[in-house]
C-alpha cells in the first residue's frame, strides 16, 4: 500500500517541518493509494498535501499521525502483495462472525 522509502520520507518531512516535502510525498502516496482503492488512506494523504502546499505546519503531526493509522489497518494486505505467490492464490480473510 505505501513504500516504507516514502512513508519514511514524509515523516522526515513533517517531523523537519518542510511544508514542499511534505506536499510531495503526500501526493506521491495518495497517487498509490488511490490505485489500490484505498480511499480513506488516500484521503489523510490528500489532507496532508494540502497542508503541506499551505505551510499549515501546525496541523502536520496530528495529520501524519491520522494517515498513518489508517495505513496501519492496511498492513496485512500489503504484506500478502509482498509474496510471489500471494497473486496466485485466494485471499483468506478473517471470519466476520468471530
Amino acid at each position: 500500500m505505501h513504500s516504507p522509502v516514502h512513508l519514511r520520507a514524509l515523516r522526515d518531512a513533517v517531523d523537519s517541518k518542510d511544508g514542499k516535502k511534505v506536499a510531495t510525498e503526500a501526493h506521491t502516496m495518495k497517487g498509490m493509494l488511490s490505485n489500490l482503492a484505498a480511499s480513506s488512506a488516500a484521503g489523510a494523504a490528500a489532507r496532508l498535501e494540502q497542508l503541506g502546499r499551505n505551510q499549515e505546519v501546525s496541523e502536520f503531526q496530528a495529520a501524519c499521525a491520522s494517515f498513518e493509522n489508517l495505513s496501519k489497518e492496511l498492513l496485512p494486505v500489503e504484506e500478502l502483495l509482498q509474496e510471489p505467490m500471494a497473486l496466485c492464490m485466494p485471499l483468506k480473510l478473517p471470519d466476520a462472525t468471530a
